[in-house]
């Protein structure tokens, strides 16, 4: 990642919008961020840490509090970012949650939170992102580690800068596995892990089934099994053979009980038969008069068309009849209503007079409007004058009082600058003073620490001899158990050949066939796996045993180095025998305190001058001020007395009693709702003379076309009348009535119809039966049906007791039998996972750290990438160290309860010993987090597929080295140029000043700080 351009608004110090454009640099990557203390230099970091993660770069501060005191309440707070990933170009852009001015009226506002992400494509910004979270998060997947990581290998916080060299093991696997994209290892472990358990799980479950398979079919072993199966088929043999039996039996009983039941049917048929036959002559007289009527009624259809006709023509006479009266009365009422709207017309028409007046007074009260609206606009233009005149006063006035305030100011700052330029003399001895105690604190400390430290030593060494002399002791035991056991197991081995032999099967040793004299144990026979648990146990104790000596060494190098460096301190500090701690760290306060004084005043100097000079400038731009604005005041007052004149003439041309507010509309409504009223009424009148006059038209038209449609219908009837006369002489009808009461609707004359055929169908049917039924009968004698009965429902009985017999033998087999071959199929899979586990669950156990390393197979990767980082790591801190130390990994596992194998430590060549990395010096330690930094980052690079640490940022921490070490630190960051990394320090060492040309400055004022480079 390498930061492009940022800019920050209302951000920190930072009242207004400063923008920092790292292009402006060039081929130039290497730069110091410059500026006084509280000027707003670590708010840099604080900014691209907040736009990428939204935290800051010591992750102590809220994004809440960056919030610029000196910004305006109308401009928000937010950070923009634009930075690169190889050739791809993103931007971030995010705001704090914050209280700002409303946009409309007064008070303040609480805003949300905000952020986006965009990446450059096709030469335009597409969004990737919105909401801080899916911000965040996919920051987090570019860059490929979270806020906490970045502040370890990219922005180096103050004070957190020796955070990546003193992170323990599982801190420092999260970082590199992030680094190096090592999750792949992760899942292979978790996918191993899975797989055992899944055939685990598979056992247990097979056999789970297996018992269930015994229970049910109720046997607890295989041998029950193979018993069952063998009597149950012997079983089965003797069942089948009695239902074969049985089975004759019923067969010959139900082949009686059926012929006995086919004669008594055929006689009980021939009675039947006879009574139906008699029954349906019965109905013979009726089928007759029905076909009768059927024939009547057939007649009666013929004719009917010809009395449907006389019926439609006497109705249509009387609905004529009707209709014609409904005409001829609407006639007479509509005459009426067309005079009436005449006469109602006609004194409307008379009221013409009335209107034109009504017109007159509403054209003059619009005229009287006009003049009314004209006074009002000069009015309105008379008060706008009127206060604006009004505030160009009090403006001006205020100019006056500002002025003179300016002046009281600049004579009260002048008196205050005199005396902060006397205290700001006596800075540089205030700071060598302090700086002096400082160091004699620092060493006094260090002195102190050191002390701690032996004790502590002396007694890790004290320990070590314990444990020593107890590893030796149990290794010796150990061993002498395993020789003894040995001992015995080869006496035992005659012993266990001769259980072996037999008679007259040759000897596995001397191949003959006779045995006179085998030997026998004399005591216990040792197992192998006794042999092997003390063989593994004195194993295990001379690997103890040398963990024990390699602690004892190392607790003695830890004693005999810190021995040394407290011999070096005492010698350093002879002449401050005098001095303890506690009074060299209250002369210290002491100094410090007047450090800050003469600071304090020197910038209250600084402020002063500035705040003379703003004074000075305020004080000429408000005499300008007053001088400017002085047309427009005697402007303003003419324009007042012109606009008070045009409305006194504009109100003249109104009545007194119009002036009032609402009388003229309320007067000019009432003229207008009477003309309107007028105007309505004789409209009303013209439209219902209208309508009456058409109504009159229509009713006459109606009551025409009515009388003639009575003619048509009284022709219709007589037409009628003779054409039914002709239909029933032709159908041998006397009268209408007598035609009318043969008919029959279709659906009674089909029925009728239907009841004829059935009958002669039924009559059929009935004789056929009875022939037929007469001759199945002839010489038949009624049989015993009882009896038969009883004997078909023994044998019926017997033969399903047997089937079900059977039956149930052959069930019982069929279970045993799917038990037996479900048995043997489980046996099979449980034999291929005990193979298949075999393999899978030593894998996994050793992927997941149960090896005697403690250490999974991602770690085991990282451990690889890890030494390849010490090692790049180390080339530099030799060279700033002037080749005392090297930093490397610890390779042996103190602690067997917890994970190691990325732990640190560093190589001292001056003492040829080794101890942990966090028990380095501050300036030791910063140069050794620098190598490792920038170590991570030449690995990283180096591989394909790895992220791009092409920044550094370094927050102070070169205030601890020595001038040479200095020297080397600056050479190394400077070699970085090479490889086009962006390397950004921040320090107040005089010698990075001289050195390093590039600086960006962050200059502090009373109104906000402003940052820019200076080239």
């Amino acid at each position: 990642m390498k930061p492009l351009k940022i800019t920050m608004q209302a951000f920190g110090p930072f009242a207004g919008c400063e923008t920092v454009d790292f292009a402006q640099l060039g081929t130039r990557s290497f730069f110091l961020i410059h500026g006084p203390t509280g000027a707003g230099k670590t708010t840099l970091l604080d900014a691209i840490c907040f736009a990428l993660y939204g935290s800051t770069s010591g992750g102590e501060r809220q994004p809440k509090a960056m919030r610029s005191d000196h910004a305006d309440a109308s401009m928000p707070t937010r950070v923009e970012l634009e930075f690169a990933l190889g050739e791809q170009r993103y931007r971030v852009e995010r705001s704090p949650a914050q209280v700002r001015a409303r946009l409309r009226g007064s008070g303040t506002t609480e805003v949300a939170a905000t952020a986006e992400l965009a990446v450059w494509e096709n030469g335009a910004w597409s969004p990737l992102a919105q909401q801080a979270s899916r911000v965040t998060e996919q920051i987090r997947g570019l860059l490929g580690f979270s806020e906490e990581q970045f502040r370890q290998v990219i922005v180096l916080p103050q004070g957190r800068f020796r955070d990546v060299l003193t992170a323990n093991s599982s801190e420092r696997e999260e970082i590199l596995a992030r680094l190096f994209h090592t999750e792949i290892y992760q899942r292979i472990e978790e996918a191993l892990k899975r797989a055992s358990a899944g055939l685990k799980e598979a056992a247990r479950r097979i056999e789970q089934q297996r018992a269930g398979v015994l229970g049910q079919v109720g046997v607890t072993n295989d041998t029950e099994l193979a018993d069952q199966i063998a009597a149950q088929d012997s079983a089965l043999a003797s069942a089948r053979a009695h239902q074969t039996s049985v089975a004759v039996q019923h067969n010959e009983a139900r082949d009686a009980l059926e012929a006995g039941r086919q004669a008594s049917a055929a006689l009980d048929e021939a009675v039947s038969a006879a009574a139906h036959h008699a029954s349906v002559a019965e109905g013979l007289r009726e089928h007759q008069a029905r076909q009768a009527r059927i024939e009547a009624a057939r007649r009666a259809m013929a004719v009917a068309p010809a009395l449907d006709r006389q019926a439609r023509a006497k109705l249509g006479l009387a609905r004529a009849d009707a209709l014609l009266g409904e005409a001829n009365d609407a006639l007479a009422a509509q005459a009426e209503a067309a005079r009436k709207a005449a006469d109602e017309l006609q004194r409307e028409q008379q009221k013409e007079p009335d209107r034109v007046e009504a017109r007159q007074r509403v054209g003059d009260l619009d005229s009287i409007a006009n003049a009314l609206e004209a006074w009002q606009k000069a009015e309105r233009e008379r008060v706008s004058v009127s206060k604006a005149l009004q505030a160009e006063q009090v403006a001006q006035d205020a100019r006056q009082d500002e002025l003179k305030k300016l002046g009281v100011a600049r004579q009260s700052l002048t008196e205050q600058r005199e005396v902060a330029l006397k205290k700001a003399a006596l800075k540089a001895a205030a700071d060598a003073d302090h700086e002096r105690l400082v160091g004699q604190v620092a060493m006094l400390r260090e002195l102190a620490a050191v002390r701690e430290e032996l004790a502590v030593c002396k007694a890790g060494r004290d320990q070590a001899d314990t444990a020593l002399n107890k590893a030796v002791a149990a290794r010796d035991a150990a061993l002498e158990s395993r020789s003894g056991i040995e001992r015995a197991w080869v006496a035992g081995q005659a012993a266990r050949l001769a259980a072996l032999l037999e008679a007259g099967c040759p000897c596995p040793v001397c191949g003959a066939s006779e045995h006179p004299a085998p030997a026998h144990a004399g005591s216990e026979i040792v197992s192998d796996e006794s042999l092997e648990v003390a063989r593994t146990a004195a194993t295990s104790a001379e690997a103890a045993l040398e963990q024990a000596r390699v602690r004892r060494q190392d607790a003695d190098a830890q004693l005999q180095f810190v021995s040394n460096r407290l011999a070096l301190l005492q010698q350093s500090l002879v002449e401050l025998a005098g001095l303890s701690l506690e009074e060299g760290e209250r002369r210290q306060s002491a100094a410090a305190a007047a450090c800050q004084a003469v600071t304090v005043a020197a910038q209250e100097q600084v402020a002063l001058e500035q705040q003379l000079a703003e004074l000075a400038e305020r004080s000429e731009k408000t005499e300008q001020a007053i001088a400017q604005r002085q047309p427009v005041l005697e402007k303003l007052k003419a324009e007042h007395a012109g606009a008070i004149a045009a409305s006194t003439l504009h109100l003249n041309a109104v009545p007194e009693a119009l002036r009032a507010p609402g009388a003229l509309a309320a007067a000019r409504q009432t003229a207008i709702a009477h003309l309107d009223a007028l105007d309505a009424a004789l409209r009303k009148a013209q439209d219902a003379d209208k309508r009456a006059v058409e109504a009159l038209s229509a009713a006459q038209s109606r009551q025409r076309e009515r009388a003639a449609a009575r003619e048509q219908a009284v022709e219709e009837g007589r037409d009628a009348e003779e054409a039914l006369a002709v239909a029933l002489r032709d159908h041998d009808f006397a009268d209408p009535e007598a035609c009318q009461a043969a008919r029959l609707a279709a659906s009674e004359l089909a029925a009728l119809e239907v009841a004829a055929r059935e009958y002669e169908h039924a009559r059929a049917q009935a004789e056929q039966r009875l022939t037929s039924a007469q001759a199945r009968a002839k010489d038949l004698a009624p049989p015993d049906l009882a009896a038969l009965g009883q004997r078909a429902a023994e044998a019926e009985s017997a033969l399903t007791n047997a089937i079900e017999a059977v039956e149930k033998v052959r069930s019982r087999l069929e279970e045993l039998g799917r038990a037996h071959t479900r048995l043997a199929q489980l046996a099979e899979e449980n034999q291929d996972l005990m193979a298949r586990y075999a393999v899978l669950g030593r894998l996994s156990e050793i992927a997941d750290g149960q090896n005697p390393h403690r250490m999974t197979f991602q770690r085991y990767v990282l451990a690889t990438l890890l030494d390849e980082v010490l090692e790049a790591a180390s080339i530099r801190l030799l060279r700033m160290s002037r080749s005392r130390y090297e930093l490397q990994r610890v390779q042996t596992q103190t602690d067997m309860r917890s994970a190691g194998g990325l732990d640190l430590q560093v190589f001292d060549h001056q003492t040829g010993t080794a101890r942990p990395a966090n028990t380095l010096s501050g300036g030791e330690g910063f140069l050794a987090a620098l190598s490792l930094a920038l170590g991570l980052a030449d690995v990283v690079q180096s591989r394909t597929g790895g992220i791009q640490l092409e920044t550094l940022f370094v927050d102070e921490g070169f205030g601890t080295l020595d001038p040479e070490s200095l020297d080397f630190a600056i050479n190394t960051l400077i070699d970085l140029q090479q490889g086009g990394r962006l390397v950004g320090i921040i320090s107040h060492v005089t010698e990075l000043r001289e050195r390093i040309d590039v600086r960006l400055e962050v200059r502090p004022s009373t109104k906000g700080s402003r940052i820019a480079f200076a080239l």
